[in-house]
């Protein structure tokens, strides 16, 4: 069966991503090697560059796609519950299972979203803007058909809700990032447990709060 150029493209872009996704996501922007990302997927570094015209566009795009993944995700796992507490909670959990089961989309986020690293985290490239948009299409699904109590805004309450969580992200990664650490590999996969645990504890704790003080 002969293969088109498009095909073939696909497949060549699919298998860079792939091995790049391992190669950031285990090393970082900074330290990650696209040496390394061309003997993993088996492609030129020419080719690599041809598709993607520089590391941190190679970069983005890897971090776009983990985005992508996470929402697709808790999109097919998330099943409303008979609360909005409920709805959090569920939320936090799958959150928590997600990255805890792919630790190189995990790395990869928070490089995004805390780090920069040179890449302004993520303005410019939409990256924000696109996990923004997961955060309160999540938010909505859980305030859906919800009574409200009459004094609150729903959409200021979502805007409200979406804040208080990139609080808590950046909050919680500061602070797990200020601890010791070494160079051991399950130390460093210990401590991201760590954090996925402080985070989704933050979550609940705090947008609990918040619905006590916004439903009727």
């Amino acid at each position: 069966m002969k293969v088109n150029k498009e095909e073939k493209a696909a497949g060549s872009c699919k298998r860079i991503l792939e091995a790049s996704v391992e190669e950031f996501g285990t090393k970082g922007f900074k330290a990650a090697s696209t040496n390394e990302i061309c003997e993993k997927c088996g492609i030129s570094k020419g080719l690599i560059f041809y598709y993607y015209k520089s590391k941190e566009k190679l970069f983005e795009e890897c971090a776009g796609l983990c985005i992508r993944e996470f929402d697709a995700y808790m999109l097919k796992h998330f099943v409303k519950g008979d609360s909005p507490l409920e709805g959090i909670r569920t939320c936090c959990y799958l959150r928590k299972e997600f990255f805890m089961c792919h630790p190189a989309h995990h790395r990869i986020f928070c490089e995004v979203l805390y780090v920069g690293d040179g890449l302004d985290s993520g303005e410019g490239s939409g990256l924000l803007e696109l996990y923004e948009a997961h955060t309160t299409g999540m938010i909505r699904r859980i305030l859906e058909n919800v009574e409200l109590n009459h004094t609150i805004d729903r959409e200021k309450s979502i805007r409200m809700a979406v804040n208080l969580i990139e609080f808590i992200d950046m909050s919680t990664w500061r602070r797990c990032r200020g601890r010791e650490r070494g160079k051991d590999p399950e130390e460093e996969r210990r401590l991201e447990q760590q954090m996925l645990e402080e985070q989704m504890n933050e979550y609940i704790g705090y947008l609990e709060a918040l619905l006590y003080g916004i439903l009727a």
